[in-house]
């Protein structure tokens, strides 16, 4: 495992500074979906709310589902920014 780690972290080095770039945009992205799709998975039942009206909460929020609101925003920070930092000591 430590080759394979050392390889990669070799390989990720040699790339060019717009290549790095491009990765970091695509991987945050790629987090940002992940968060959203996971907090809405997770909403639908905790909540009691279709999808439809959980699209339009998210779209339109109002002062009575702010608690709604709320844990998208806590949700997708986990995903955006804590899970990645967590994967790259990890790797």
């Amino acid at each position: 495992m430590a080759v394979l780690t050392t390889s990669f972290r070799q390989s990720f080095i040699n790339l060019s500074p717009s290549v790095k770039l491009i990765l970091l945009v695509l991987l945050v992205l790629l987090f940002a979906l992940f968060g959203s799709l996971l907090a809405m998975i997770v909403a639908i039942p905790a909540y009691n709310y279709s999808l439809m009206e959980l699209s339009r909460i998210v779209t339109d929020p109002d002062s009575e589902n702010i608690d709604v609101i709320r844990f998208f925003q806590i949700l997708q920070s986990i995903t955006l920014f804590i899970f990645p930092s967590i994967g790259c000591l990890v790797v």
